[in-house]
């Protein structure tokens, strides 16, 4: 080799690794935000529900009643003189692209429960809904799923046509 190919290499060595070492530092680019629609954060937690005169009466006894939702489970929580109990369990089925958003309570059908109970839908959804998150105050309306007739809510009006559907507001515990 000759020795000006050797002296080259070198150089070109050099001038390489000089150059990187002044290069300006990558740019930080943020993580992708979470593709998680806003509703489907907003409605998890704790959530209390408030009758109109927001005492809750079982059996002559008062009785608060709770829903909690994480993830996609809805499930009520029954707290009677400070003893807490579970409740019915849900899946939530969440379509948060429509307007308003639209959210189902499916629940199994246990497999001692008799099949094909005229005017009832066995295994769908149990409630069939709409909803939204205004501040502390999550407002559900709904109509029975197993209704072979009913027709989800299209707005949080309550005097919508059919006047079947029913809302449940719920208040933020934690």
């Amino acid at each position: 080799m000759s020795r000006r190919f050797v002296l080259s290499s070198i150089l070109a060595v050099a001038m390489a690794a000089t150059s990187s070492a002044f290069a300006p530092a990558p740019v930080y680019r943020e993580p992708p935000k979470s593709k998680v629609p806003e509703i489907v954060a907003a409605i998890q937690g704790t959530w209390e529900y408030r009758s109109n005169n927001n005492i809750n009466v079982k059996n002559g006894r008062m009785q608060t009643i709770r829903v909690r939702i994480q993830g996609n489970t809805w499930q009520y929580i029954y707290i009677m003189n400070g003893v807490e109990r579970e409740g019915a369990k849900f899946e939530i089925v969440l379509d948060a692209k429509q307007n308003p958003p639209t959210l189902d309570l499916k629940n199994a059908v246990p497999a001692n429960r008799p099949a094909g109970i005229p005017g009832r839908r066995m295994g769908v959804n149990a409630l069939m809904g709409i909803v939204k998150v205004e501040g502390v105050t999550l407002t559900y309306r709904y109509v029975s799923g197993y209704n072979e007739n009913a027709t989800r809510p299209r707005h949080f009006d309550q005097t919508e046509p059919g006047g079947s559907a029913s809302t449940m507001t719920l208040k933020r515990v934690d």
